[in-house]
């Protein structure tokens, strides 16, 4: 994100999708590569993107390890948080849009990575967040909160076994503890008066919400899709 949110859109990973991207979908759905624009005017357009992008075609090919693809991070998670989800019985657009860019973040921004490779203890660091929140303007404090919510959802999430290797190494709390903290993050990220500011309320009061079974949605993801090892 830049220095200051300014677009309700901020949380999505569709509006990053690459001409490669654009490319792959119209391959994959009409056996073509040329004249994309069509297929990007359907993905841009809220009202018909969803249906283009559910195609089951799209999960397959990336599925297929005899198919190499040239797609961006956020078209991939998208599409594998997507079915996922659906899986589980999850069918909110918004919470797949903002879950796929998490992930996308993730393998892009080395922050998340140098934290789970150093962190001795990470219920020192959660502590240590609490506290900083405290005393930071409340911009600052509302992005924090923001990326602690996410950071403790991507972990229960997708890394279940860092956090139990916490609490048998460390005797820090186990998982449902970092939890508790995401979902709160969340909902007070969602109380926040920036958060109407920049149209985040409904995504945020949906995320702290169901914090539990999207957690569970993306441990099954992972189980079925990812190695995050390979990023």
């Amino acid at each position: 994100m830049g220095s200051r949110m300014n677009s309700s859109k901020v949380h999505s990973c569709i509006d990053k999708f690459t001409a490669n991207d654009f490319k792959f979908i119209t391959q994959t759905l009409t056996g073509k590569t040329q004249s994309t624009s069509a297929i990007v005017s359907l993905i841009m357009d809220e009202n018909s993107r969803h249906e283009i992008l559910d195609n089951p075609k799209l999960i397959a090919a990336i599925s297929n390890k005899n198919n190499q693809v040239e797609i961006s991070s956020q078209l991939y998670f998208y599409l594998i948080v997507r079915n996922s989800f659906i899986d589980a019985g999850i069918f909110d657009f918004n919470r797949c849009e903002y879950v796929a860019e998490i992930l996308a973040s993730f393998v892009e921004d080395k922050v998340y990575r140098q934290l789970l490779n150093h962190s001795k203890n990470f219920f020192i660091y959660s502590i240590e967040i609490s506290e900083k929140i405290n005393h930071l303007d409340a911009y600052s404090s509302f992005q924090l909160m923001l990326q602690t919510g996410q950071l403790y959802l991507l972990l229960t999430g997708c890394f279940e076994e860092f956090l139990i290797h916490q609490t048998e190494r460390t005797g820090a709390p186990n998982i449902d503890y970092y939890s508790s903290l995401g979902r709160n993050y969340f909902h007070t990220a969602g109380k926040h008066p920036l958060s109407e500011e920049f149209m985040m309320e409904p995504i945020l009061k949906d995320l702290s919400t169901h914090f539990g079974e999207t957690r569970f949605a993306l441990k099954e993801m992972r189980e079925k899709y990812l190695n995050l090892d390979d990023f």
